[in-house]
């Protein structure tokens, strides 16, 4: 059944992200615009900080994690929106197929 799929995620990408970065930052008013860098579509699954600490040693906030096909847009400190849902990049493990992105939700007002 595998072979007639290109990769991995032919099968479980489902979940549509917008990739965007903050720019035009304005110290004193505190605003932003965003700029919109691609889309990606990848696996979302729950995931935790705790699992984050195990896994790889890092203490940060984390609720999902997303695979998906290699993205040079995707690191640290860009956002993905999935559904009207703001996600901070935390961090990005590379694997065979593509990447996984941890993901911390956030409140953008850009």
């Amino acid at each position: 059944m595998l072979e007639k799929y290109a990769d991995v995620f032919d099968i479980f990408a489902t979940t549509d992200a917008k990739i965007v970065v903050k720019e035009d930052y304005d110290d004193y008013e505190g605003t932003y615009t965003l700029k919109e860098l691609g889309g990606v579509t990848g696996d979302l699954q729950p995931y935790g900080g705790e699992l984050l600490k195990n896994e790889y040693g890092l203490a940060r906030e984390c609720q999902k994690r997303f695979f998906c096909k290699r993205d040079d847009n995707i690191k640290e400190g860009v956002y993905l929106i999935i559904d009207d849902t703001s996600f901070e990049v935390v961090y990005v493990d590379e694997w065979d197929a593509g990447y996984i992105v941890m993901l911390n939700e956030v409140d953008l007002n850009g």
